[in-house]
């Protein structure tokens, strides 16, 4: 990773990620709460299983469908969940690729976002259009992706945290 090495058996970075709490509005909060991300662990024992990826990576857009219902669907009883939302790996006003630009026949163009609201609404759309059933956070872009530099989770990783130690 960029700050931290991640070995087996180190502490897990327990950085701030934006919490999504997405209702049936279309509105973005004007608040977006900021939660650390070993809370999401709910307790001593239970792995945290983290699955990082963004909208404009193709692999995971593909991936996605499958983590859901062979992973998150089967073993929720046994694992906590969290997908985070990271960085745009093929931003249109960054490093944009044929291949991110379409999601089942449909133009996927998003530009990197620059701010907190600004990534809600992105990944709040990603969300429905996904149906991702896991809780979902993402990395903040106002305070300059901590989860990014710290995990290095581009283009998409799965990690897993047991008793706040990369497990």
């Amino acid at each position: 990773a960029r700050k931290v090495d991640l070995i087996f058996w180190s502490d897990a970075p327990n950085v701030s990620l934006v919490e999504m709490k997405c209702d049936n509005s279309t509105n973005t909060p004007t608040t977006l709460p900021y939660k650390n991300l070993l809370s999401y662990a709910t307790s001593a024992g239970k792995p945290l299983v983290l699955i990082c990826g963004s909208w404009s990576w193709p692999p995971f857009r593909a991936i996605l469908p499958a983590i859901q219902r062979d992973l998150f669907q089967k073993y929720c009883a046994f694992a906590d969940f969290l997908c985070v939302y990271i960085e745009e790996a093929h931003a249109t006003d960054e490093w944009p690729i044929s291949s991110a630009r379409y999601n089942n026949g449909q133009v996927c163009s998003i530009k990197q976002p620059k701010t907190n609201p600004e990534r809600y609404d992105v990944v709040r759309k990603f969300k429905e259009n996904f149906n991702v059933q896991m809780p979902i956070a993402f990395d903040s872009p106002e305070l300059n992706n901590p989860f990014e530099q710290n995990y290095a989770p581009w283009p998409l990783r799965l990690f897993v945290i047991r008793n706040d130690k990369i497990d």
